[in-house]
């Protein structure tokens, strides 16, 4: 049953808790959470993005630091930041965006061109550095860049140091693993857009896919974005007035929908619409724990494998002004547990190896009777995360 704050603690039942730490609701019960080890050390930057890309046998992790991108291939860091216009101007508060249209990974910081990694005979190639986007509108920046069926949707843009939050603007359609070739709204022979979303006062923050489609998020108000083709390519409608998402990287995909971190409360979206489904008492306690100078740091990571999603957020007394508390949300047992996290910039999702598998056993370190893991669980895990200039890995 997980955490239960709003019911008193001698009506509730022996399964169910009222408070708890480093604990996750699995199999029925109340287990305690994994730890995590250090994999890919010495990180060249402080790494305050990181997605993963498998492609065929190359498995890369991308590490967007505030002014330089590096990848890692397995064995060893490269430096992929763009060749010109200088380093990166990427906030600690407002990091970075990152979606794969195609095979081809874009990113976005809101003060940089959007940077995309091109490719080389199909694949990434550690010899090809980031740059700008090809095609991309002179002196406009974008908060958000994201992929939708073959376009990229940009959102809250910056024109000539001119912002525009409201505004959305898509590209013409890509072709196979490549970046489209127009964003010209004006043009008549391609199908760019714009289009503001101008009817609540809210900015936008970010946008997912989900189903057909494309949810968009401002502060305050939430927008379905669908394609219906020629002449006006997409229609808008406002799925809510009133719920928005809290920042950037607050909104991820699950089987039920869109999992959100919302300004006050979480939420579910299942394209029709948004239920908030955090109970009351457990409501107040995370947004009462909330470091509000901080609010922006704050997103939202997936662990597909264990059907939880985690709503990572700077408590009010950490000094250190980086997410160190994660609320844990199962979507199968419809249950809460919180755990504490490192001080991290951000957590991607992806397969990497297990440092703790040993090629023989003259190598291993442990006996039988400390070892704590399973022989199924001693194979790879699924969580790379930022401590200080350096990764760890969340053992599953």
């Amino acid at each position: 049953m997980g955490i239960v704050k709003d019911i008193n603690s001698w009506q509730l039942p022996p399964n169910v808790w009222t408070d708890g730490n480093n604990i996750r609701a699995e199999h029925g019960a109340i287990q305690k959470t994994p730890g995590y080890k250090e994999v890919m050390a010495s990180c060249p930057v402080a790494p305050y993005h990181i997605i993963n890309l498998e492609v065929g046998s190359s498995n890369y992790w991308i590490i967007g630091g505030l002014a330089k991108i590096y990848v890692h291939n397995g064995s060893s860091w490269t430096d992929i930041t763009r060749t010109s216009g200088g380093d990166y101007s990427a906030t600690a508060k407002e990091g970075w965006t990152s979606t794969v249209l195609g095979g081809v990974l874009i990113m976005a910081n809101g003060y940089d061109d959007p940077q995309f990694w091109a490719l080389s005979s199909g694949i990434p190639s550690t010899s090809t550095k980031m740059a700008d986007l090809s095609n991309w509108p002179a002196s406009t920046e974008a908060y958000s860049v994201r992929a939708f069926r073959s376009f990229l949707i940009a959102l809250n843009i910056k024109k000539s140091s001119v912002p525009y939050t409201r505004l959305v603007k898509w590209s013409t359609e890509a072709a196979t693993q490549a970046v489209p070739t127009s964003w010209d709204e004006t043009s008549a022979t391609v199908d760019a857009g714009e289009y503001e979303l101008a009817d609540t006062r809210g900015k936008i923050v970010d946008g997912v896919p989900l189903g057909d489609a494309f949810m968009i998020y401002k502060e305050d108000s939430t927008y379905s974005m669908t394609y219906v083709g020629t002449p006006f390519i997409f229609s808008f409608r406002q799925l809510s007035p009133t719920v928005g998402a809290l920042s950037k990287n607050c909104v991820v995909e699950f089987d039920g929908g869109h999992f959100i971190f919302g300004n006050g409360d979480m939420y579910v979206n299942d394209g029709r619409q948004i239920k908030s489904i955090l109970p009351h008492k457990m409501r107040d306690y995370v947004f009462g724990n909330i470091n509000g100078d901080e609010y922006e740091k704050s997103f939202v990571v997936a662990d597909y494998a264990n059907t939880e999603m985690w709503a990572c957020y700077v408590t009010s007394g950490n000094s250190d002004a980086q997410c160190d508390k994660a609320l844990v949300y199962n979507w199968i047992n419809q249950t809460f547990t919180e755990r504490d996290i490192p001080n991290l910039g951000f957590i991607g999702y992806g397969t990497q190896a297990d440092p703790l598998t040993t090629a023989s056993w003259n190598a291993a370190t442990t006996t039988w009777t400390t070892e704590t893991q399973k022989w199924s669980e001693i194979t790879s895990s699924s969580f790379i995360s930022k401590e200080g200039d350096n990764l760890i890995i969340l053992h599953k």
